[in-house]
């Protein structure tokens, strides 16, 4: 970044790194900082993963099986402690809301635009490409769903979800996207 280092700011959110950055500065190692993280981004993929697929299936005996199935999912897990592949390990744990947010936006739930918008919004700010490919397999389902996608009452909700996702992740998204097309 001519000379200041790497772009990472600009093309990687850092607000998930916030809490490691803290136990930095508060005198723990980087090892310890980077293994609380994991353990706190285990925590929350285990629990938005238990919520969703809780409210998919409508029991939540079987949103803990799914959620636990889905934490310790082998490439989650690898590209988390392995790979070292933060953003995208990052970007897992807001999958399932995107999920039941489509799910739950096809059935029609009025609240189902705020998952969407803090599904979207965690994609976008922990890594770009998976909110791309994410984007890109919503289109898929609009496409094959479009006779329901047309009903004015989830148009609507998906909309909504789609400002809302774009309204919480402006603070990053101005800055990447005047880099992007400037630089």
């Amino acid at each position: 970044l001519f000379g200041h280092g790497y772009a990472n700011g600009i093309f990687y959110c850092d607000v998930l790194f916030y809490l490691p950055a803290l136990l930095r500065v508060a005198g723990f190692t980087i090892t310890t900082a980077y293994n609380v993280y994991c353990i706190c981004l285990n925590f929350a993929t285990a629990c938005i993963a238990w919520y969703c697929f809780g409210r998919i299936f409508e029991d939540d005996r079987i949103g803990l099986m799914c959620s636990a199935l889905y934490t310790l999912s082998i490439i989650r897990i690898y590209k988390l402690m392995l790979a070292g592949a933060v953003g995208e390990g990052s970007a897992i744990t807001f999958l399932p809301l995107v999920f039941y947010g489509m799910y739950a936006a096809f059935q029609e739930n009025t609240k189902a635009w705020y998952i969407l918008a803090i599904g979207y919004a965690g994609l976008i700010q922990t890594h770009v490409l998976t909110c791309e490919i994410t984007a890109f397999l919503t289109a898929v389902v609009c496409i094959t769903g479009i006779r329901r996608i047309f009903k004015p009452s989830v148009l609507r909700i998906l909309v909504k979800g789609a400002l809302g996702a774009l309204g919480l992740g402006l603070w990053y998204l101005i800055p990447f996207l005047d880099y992007y097309f400037t630089q």
